[in-house]
């Protein structure tokens, strides 16, 4: 949807635009939930957390593409994948799996 408040008095506004767009409401969100998680993260976890919201924002990406797990890439836009979602293609080998439950 198109912001209304963008269109005041005949005129455009691309600032309220901008603040008020769907796009830019979803990274306010998206800011306010990282910025959430950063403030109760230990100093090594916020260490890590960059490397590790990076691999899940990859991952993410081929979860939601309709080419998810071709027989070839796995999911993966790189060959360097093994296992379709279960870990990224750039997962550095100092990230160990989390166990499963």
């Amino acid at each position: 949807m198109i912001p209304t408040e963008a269109f005041q008095g005949g005129n455009f506004n691309p600032g309220a635009y901008a603040l008020n767009s769907p796009d830019a409401k979803a990274l306010k969100a998206q800011i306010d939930l990282l910025d959430t998680i950063y403030l109760v993260l230990n100093d090594e976890q916020k260490k890590q957390f960059p490397t590790l919201i990076g691999m899940y924002q990859h991952h993410m990406k081929f979860i939601t593409s309709p080419q998810m797990c071709d027989s070839a890439k796995k999911g993966c836009d790189n060959d360097k994948s093994k296992s379709c979602g279960a870990k990224s293609c750039d997962t550095p080998k100092s990230v160990k799996p989390t166990p499963k439950r």
